[in-house]
């Protein structure tokens, strides 16, 4: 039996290893120069810096198994990287105050939210203590009663600071999501995970998240009956009676062929144009699909008045700052320094078509007026990397329509996978395609018995 998974991101990874280990022959697409997606990192100057994803949430023990899996997790192997999720966040044009989590203890005890805003912060606990109870990890759908109206909309009304210099900057940075991009649902949801916002995290030490995906790709292309091509944009996937025909291009040539199945593992936007004959309550969920962007920006600097202080800062909008939701300074060995930055998700939809060089500029202009003391840096080298299809949006009515396509029947020999169908972590995306590996192979045996 011959599978197709279109997407090599961490979905479609996950599930061409579980088709893999039930026997399958498989064939994974990806319209990349390399898998791994937004679960990506790259060499640069010496460092392997991330395209995304920054670090794994622990108690996501499948992303733990399928390093096992690959024999690269040991504990000289991996760092706790839970230090680096304490933030920072500039408060009242330059002083900063320190937040330990997103956790509700760490908010309620935050002494620089109001004490009345902290008591009435009090009142989401009881939604809080009935969502836990109903809550399933893996189903943002478990929430959808409160699928009424934004998270920040909610929370303005009696807890507005909250909002502003906690709740913005901490999804921004996370996510690039302004206001309308989540709704009350999906954080509660989220705060009520085991794993959302209080556990560690940890990633690999020598080259980061994108170790992950760089040994399951390699794996993958060396097991028999499996092929990984890159650079290869599916651009139609049909179900045609007993088979699935997958037409491409691959370095400028056009092909095709019939497939006894497919996983679909591409962001859930480019649905659409990519399958044919979606029953109309499949587009209808697919055509609301949307991302936002999240560019990263880094940037070796020196300081012409000597050396300065490693800052991390979380930037709230409401300060001014509309390009970088936070920026990092760290030293490199040769006395430099790296900057890194997050931009804003609205601010990517306005730089479509803009320059690298321009979009630097923007952000060391936002850097210089954090932290005026430091002066201006001079960049050595610099580099943008540009995510417009970045992190699903889950805005007022999302959840709903997921509950209602998870309903649907589903399509003969397909199945999808993805962080739309669940939330955006590494772990969740991950265990999207080890589920729809699982759903598609028993339907196959099944047929197959009858």
């Amino acid at each position: 039996m011959h599978i197709a998974v279109v997407g090599g991101g961490i979905a479609g990874l996950g599930a061409a290893w579980r088709l893999r280990s039930h026997g399958a022959d498989v064939t994974v697409f990806d319209r990349n120069e390399d898998v791994g997606g937004r679960c990506r990192t790259f060499e640069w100057h010496g460092r392997w810096l991330i395209r995304g994803a920054a670090a794994f949430i622990a108690a996501e023990d499948n992303l733990v198994q399928q390093a096992r899996e690959l024999g690269i997790y040991s504990p000289d192997s991996v760092v706790d990287a839970t230090p680096t999720h304490r933030w920072n966040i500039l408060h009242n044009g330059g002083a900063v105050f320190e937040l330990g989590n997103f956790a509700p203890p760490d908010i309620l005890l935050c002494q620089k939210l109001p004490v009345s805003e902290r008591l009435a912060f009090a009142r989401i606990l009881p939604t809080l203590a009935a969502q836990i109870i109903r809550n399933d990890p893996r189903d943002p759908t478990s929430a959808v009663s409160l699928d009424t109206t934004t998270a920040c909309a909610h929370f303005r009304t009696f807890a507005p600071t909250f909002v502003d210099y906690v709740l913005e900057p901490v999804m921004q940075m996370f996510c690039g999501y302004g206001e309308d991009d989540y709704s009350l649902a999906w954080l509660v949801w989220l705060m009520a995970g085991p794993y959302a916002w209080a556990d560690r995290w940890w990633t690999f030490g020598d080259q980061g998240v994108g170790r992950l995906t760089r040994e399951l790709g390699a794996a993958l292309a060396r097991a028999p009956g499996t092929s990984v091509r890159t650079d290869a944009e599916v651009l139609n996937v049909s179900a045609q009676g007993p088979t699935v025909r997958v037409t491409w291009r691959e370095r400028g040539v056009t092909d095709q062929r019939a497939f006894d199945a497919a996983v679909i593992a591409v962001p859930g936007s480019l649905v659409p144009a990519i399958v044919s004959g979606l029953e109309p309550q499949a587009r209808t969920f697919f055509d609301q699909v949307s991302y936002v962007g999240h560019h990263i920006l880094y940037a070796i600097c020196e300081f012409p008045d000597g050396p300065v202080k490693p800052r991390s800062l979380l930037l709230p909008t409401v300060e001014g700052y509309r390009c970088l939701s936070n920026i990092n300074l760290k030293v490199m060995q040769d006395g430099r320094y790296l900057l890194y930055g997050e931009v804003k998700g609205a601010r990517c939809a306005q730089l479509v078509g803009a320059n690298d060089a321009d979009i630097i500029e923007e952000a060391l202009e936002e850097f210089s007026r954090a932290l005026p003391s430091y002066g201006r840096p001079r960049v050595v080298d610099c580099y943008v990397q540009r995510n417009d299809i970045g992190l699903c949006r889950r805005q007022v009515g999302y959840t709903r329509s997921l509950e209602q396509f998870r309903g649907l029947a589903p399509i003969p020999r397909m199945e999808f996978a993805g962080d739309y169908l669940i939330s955006s972590t590494v772990g969740q995306a991950h265990h999207s395609g080890l589920e729809a590996a699982e759903r598609l192979w028993a339907r196959l045996n099944q047929h197959l018995s009858a």
